[in-house]
This record gives C-alpha cells, sequence and structure tokens, in this order.
C-alpha cells in the first residue's frame, strides 16, 4: 500500500473548493473513490490507500495565486 503525507499546504481557500483545489483519489485513475479534497491553508491529513495506486489531480483557476503544498509520499505495509 502507499500514502501520502503533507508537509506544507496553502492553496486559494473557498467553502467547497471550487477554484483551486488538490483531489486525491485511492486508485489508478479519477475513476476511482475520492479520498478527498482541499484548499484553503488547513495542511491535510496523513492519507492511506487501500491499494498500491493512489492518484493526485491539481486544479487551478488565473485568478488568485498562493505558495502551493508540499507533500511526501510512502511505501509499505501500513
Amino acid at each position: 500500500r502507499v500514502g501520502i503525507r503533507f508537509v506544507a499546504f496553502d492553496v486559494e481557500s473557498h467553502s467547497k473548493c471550487l477554484y483551486d483545489y488538490l483531489q486525491i483519489y485511492d486508485g489508478p485513475d479519477d475513476s476511482s473513490t475520492v479520498m478527498g479534497r482541499y484548499c484553503g491553508k488547513l495542511l491535510p491529513k496523513e492519507l492511506k490507500s487501500n491499494s498500491s495506486q493512489m492518484t493526485i489531480q491539481f486544479c487551478s483557476d488565473s485568478t488568485i495565486n498562493k505558495p502551493g503544498f508540499y507533500l511526501n509520499f510512502f511505501s509499505g505495509t501500513i
């Protein structure tokens, strides 16, 4: 299994994360189960997959720029 651990996070904030967001899927593509959609400054919790694959999708518009995010991947018996 694999997972991700966030080190820093600062993406444009919106109550429903409609403009800029990071979306994580538990599997090989965007048809997999959504693990979470994140925006704003709150550091997301560590995420662990149920398999050996995760998909990370970042969407952004061109209006407000923020620093972005920094994360680490890990694997092994979780």
